[in-house]
């Protein structure tokens, strides 16, 4: 039975994610952004890692970021084996499903830096967590890399530590962030592209020093914006999935067969044990 403290918890983090986080922001169309320093660590950025879609929850919290075990992350590694659990291979149509599941709720990480976004107005928005890709953080710090660059802002190219000035500074480069949907001109692709590129020029970010000190005393700790999630929602979201019977449609016209989704006409099970079954044995491990 879930604890009193557990179930405030749960109803905070289910208010949150049925209301507009405003710690956290999202590209929309064009913008122009400027990235902060991280006031509450020493790393500029902050990894957050995600499961999604399993149950009925979009995104949960890995429990393994903050020291604890995570049922959902054991599952998953039973499912990318080759073995079952009497140490026989999988039937290969068995293992293929599997492995796709594993893809499918296995964690993923992402980045998170701190920024305010230049309005239209001149003004500057509330600061706010920018939730990226790995890639898109590796577009953003190109910027530090780029010798010209660097020397617009008074940093020396071969001094490392001094690089993250390029974007985070007093005098820095803002950056240009282009979201473009599937279909959108300059978007071939299938699915959303971010584009980011660095202003032409380097500028202050509010041209008072107090004031820039200001902002970032705004910026809230990451994990008050992503708190701890009560382990008996993680595993109850696990329940959920495997007694969904952890379905995957499959396209037998792709030449590199895909799945996706779950509960749909043509599906495979991914396993052959009941829910209490699988769902039991997990835990009694732990």
């Amino acid at each position: 039975m879930a604890s009193f403290a557990e179930i405030k918890a749960q109803l905070a983090n289910l208010n949150k994610r049925t209301s507009k986080n405003t710690d956290i922001w999202k590209p929309k169309d064009k913008h122009q952004v400027r990235l902060l320093r991280n006031p509450h660590s020493s790393d500029p950025f902050e990894t957050v890692t995600f499961h999604y879609n399993v149950g009925d929850a979009r995104e949960l919290l890995c429990p393994k970021q903050f020291g604890d075990e995570c049922v959902i992350c054991d599952f998953a590694d039973t499912l990318k084996g080759w073995k079952d659990e009497n140490g026989n291979d999988k039937p290969e149509a068995e293992r293929k499903a599997q492995w796709e599941v594993f893809k499918k709720i296995q964690a993923v990480a992402k980045v998170y830096a701190p920024m305010v976004e230049r309005l239209e107005n001149g003004a500057l928005s509330e600061p706010a967590w920018w939730g990226m890709t790995s890639n898109q953080a590796t577009q953003a710090l190109k910027v530090c890399a780029d010798k010209e660059r660097l020397e617009a802002v008074g940093v020396d190219p071969d001094n490392d530590e001094q690089a993250l000035d390029a974007i985070m500074g007093e005098k820095a480069f803002d950056l240009k962030v282009d979201f473009k949907k599937p279909g959108e001109k300059g978007n071939t692709k299938t699915f959303t592209v971010v584009e980011i590129e660095p202003a032409y020029k380097p500028s202050p970010l509010t041209g008072n020093k107090a004031k820039d000190a200001e902002l970032t005393k705004l910026i809230k700790p990451i994990r008050e914006v992503f708190p701890k999630l009560p382990a008996s929602e993680i595993e109850s979201a696990l329940k959920k999935f495997i007694g969904g019977g952890m379905k995957v449609e499959t396209k037998p016209e792709a030449s590199d067969e895909k799945y996706r989704g779950k509960g749909a006409e043509k599906a495979e099970k991914a396993g052959k044990r009941s829910v209490d079954d699988a769902f039991g044995e997990l835990l009694d491990k732990k």
